[in-house]
C-alpha cells in the first residue's frame, strides 16, 4: 500500500532542503571545507569546499596522508602533534590550529585554520568532525599589521634621534636664545609633519610633490602656487621622507627669508626628471629685483643638510649656485626605492 505524504510533511522537507542550501551558500562565501576523520579506520570524508582548498579532485580518495601532503613541510610537525593530542582520551578533544598549506594543484601557498572535536567511546577516539578555513586574508593583515606596527616603533626612534640632532645643529651661530627658540622649534615642526604625512600614507612611498606642497602651504598659507612643480612623479621611501621634508623646510625658510618668496613677485619653480634609474630635482627661484649674493651664505644647519646629509643619505651630487637672479638648487641622485623589511 503506498504511503502518501503530507502537505505538512512536505512543507518540513522543502524548509530542511532550503536550509540545508542555505548552509552550503554560508560554508562557500565563509570559505569553509567540512572534514570528518575515524582514527582507528583512517576513512575520511571532504566536502567540495574543502577539496578545493587542497586542490584535489571530486574522484581522489582523501586520507591522513593526503592532508599531510598539502601541510607546509616546516608546519607538519605541529600539525602531527595536534592531531595526536586531540585523539588522545585524555586531552580536551578540542581542535583549534592554524597553518600553511600548499594546494597539491599548485595555487600559491594558503593559511588555514582548522577546528575540530573528537569523539570517543570510552577511551577509544572514534570520529573527529570539524572545519577548515581558508584565512589567508587575515594572516595578510596581521603580517601588514606587525610590519606597522614594527615601522612605527622604528620610526619613532629615528624621529627622536633627528629632534636631538637637530636641537643639537641648531645651536650654530646662534647668540640669540629666542631666535635658537624659534628656529629650533621650526624645524620641529617640520619633523612632525613629515611625520604626519607617513602616518598618512600609512609608512609607504610619499609623492615628492606632495611633501612640497604640505611644506609650502605652511610657509605661504593662501598662496602657495608661488612654488610651481612640474615634470616627472617622483616616489619618496617612507626612510627618506623625513630629510626631503626637512630639505624643503630649510629651502623655504631661506627663499622667504632672504630669497625668491621675500619679495611678493617672486617665484620658485621644481623641475623633476626620471630617467633610466636617475632621478633629479631642480629648484629654481626667480626675483623682480636682484639682491646681493652674499645674503644666503654660511655653514650652518640647511647648508649641513643639503651638502652634507643628504648626499650622504641617498647618494646624491648636489649644485648649489646663488646668483642675482635667485638660488638655484639641483640634486640627482639614484632613483629610490624602499628598503626590505
Amino acid at each position: 500500500m503506498s504511503r502518501q505524504i503530507s502537505a505538512e510533511s512536505l512543507r518540513i522537507l522543502r524548509m530542511d532542503d532550503a536550509l540545508q542550501r542555505r548552509r552550503e551558500v554560508a560554508l562557500h562565501a565563509s570559505e569553509i571545507g567540512v572534514f570528518e576523520f575515524e582514527p582507528r579506520s583512517g576513512e575520511t570524508f571532504w566536502d567540495d569546499r574543502l577539496r578545493a582548498l587542497w586542490g584535489v579532485s571530486a574522484e581522489e580518495p582523501t586520507n591522513y596522508d593526503l592532508v599531510m601532503r598539502g601541510v607546509h613541510p616546516a608546519d607538519r610537525d605541529f600539525h602531527d602533534a595536534s592531531t595526536a593530542a586531540v585523539i588522545d582520551p585524555k586531552g580536551s578533544g578540542h581542535l583549534d590550529i592554524t597553518y600553511r598549506l600548499f594546494p597539491l594543484d599548485g595555487h600559491p601557498m594558503r593559511w588555514v585554520r582548522a577546528i575540530a572535536d573528537c569523539f570517543f567511546e570510552g577511551d577509544v577516539p572514534v570520529r573527529l568532525v570539524g572545519i577548515v578555513q581558508d584565512v589567508t586574508k587575515e594572516k595578510r593583515q596581521e603580517e601588514r599589521n606587525d610590519v606597522l606596527v614594527y615601522e612605527l616603533e622604528h620610526r619613532v626612534k629615528n624621529t627622536l634621534a633627528t629632534a636631538i640632532a637637530v636641537l643639537d645643529l641648531s645651536r650654530i651661530g646662534q647668540t640669540d636664545v629666542d631666535q635658537y627658540y624659534n628656529t629650533a622649534s621650526d624645524r620641529l615642526r617640520a619633523i612632525a609633519l613629515s611625520h604626519d604625512t607617513l602616518r598618512r600614507n600609512e609608512w609607504s612611498d610619499v609623492d615628492l610633490k606632495h611633501l612640497l606642497d604640505r611644506e609650502a602651504e605652511h610657509f605661504l598659507g593662501s598662496e602657495p602656487d608661488r612654488v610651481r612643480v612640474t615634470g616627472d612623479p617622483i616616489a619618496v621611501p617612507a626612510h627618506n621622507v623625513m630629510t626631503f621634508s626637512m630639505v624643503f623646510h630649510e629651502l623655504l625658510t631661506n627663499a622667504v627669508k632672504y630669497g625668491a618668496l621675500s619679495q611678493s613677485t617672486g617665484r620658485v619653480t621644481v623641475t623633476t626628471r626620471v630617467a633610466e634609474g636617475v632621478s633629479e630635482m631642480i629648484w629654481q627661484e626667480t626675483l623682480a629685483h636682484p639682491i646681493p649674493t652674499t645674503t644666503t651664505s654660511g655653514a650652518g644647519f640647511g647648508t649641513m643638510l643639503l651638502e652634507n646629509i643628504l648626499p650622504a643619505e641617498i647618494g646624491a651630487r648636489i649644485d648649489r649656485d646663488l646668483t642675482a637672479d635667485g638660488l638655484r638648487f639641483s640634486v640627482t641622485f639614484p632613483t629610490l626605492e624602499e628598503q626590505p623589511k
